[in-house]
């Protein structure tokens, strides 16, 4: 795999601008979410009333969009998660072009509200492998009131989601 040049600052009006493609009408880029290294940058994106995940990944669409669908269809079968908002043009993500370099990837996710849950924390290092398979059985936390890779904020438990 190349190297990739990992822009250290990015400018809020760069990242407005690549958000041109999915039409919003008031964006206020909030705080950076995750910096994954070599693999992608996500911020908030407050668009009036609504809230978004904007995700620059470092490779370009036909890398990510098989990914963007996985997420579509898991969010179908009433696992909660982030699927991508379609462009204005129906796309699943938008072509960062760069000079010089392969093209990166931009989408917009839906924002959903609680806590990702952390593959370190203690009792839920597993092999690898397995994270696929507990992504798809998407557990739920004791009461039922959870379910999927995001712990509500509002459940009545807080206690850890329970994998099968």
């Amino acid at each position: 795999m190349d190297a990739v040049e990992v822009p250290e600052e990015f400018d809020a009006a760069r990242l407005v601008a690549l958000l041109a493609p999915w039409q919003l009408r008031a964006i206020r880029v909030g705080g950076e979410l995750t910096v994954h290294g070599d693999r992608s940058r996500t911020w908030l994106i407050h668009d009036g009333g609504r809230k978004f995940a904007a995700k620059l990944t470092f490779d370009g669409p036909r890398y990510v969009e098989p990914g963007l669908r996985i997420a579509t269809a898991v969010d179908a079968a009433g696992i909660l998660t982030g699927p991508p908002v379609r462009t204005a043009s129906g796309e699943l993500c938008s072509v960062v072009p760069r000079v010089g370099g392969r093209p990166w990837t931009i989408a917009l996710l839906n924002w959903v509200p609680g806590d990702p849950i952390d593959p370190s924390a203690a009792g839920m290092q597993r092999p690898r492998s397995t994270w696929w398979l507990m992504l798809s059985a998407a557990g739920s936390c004791s009461a039922g009131c959870c379910t999927g890779i995001r712990r509500r904020s509002s459940c009545v438990t807080g206690r850890p989601v329970a994998w099968p």
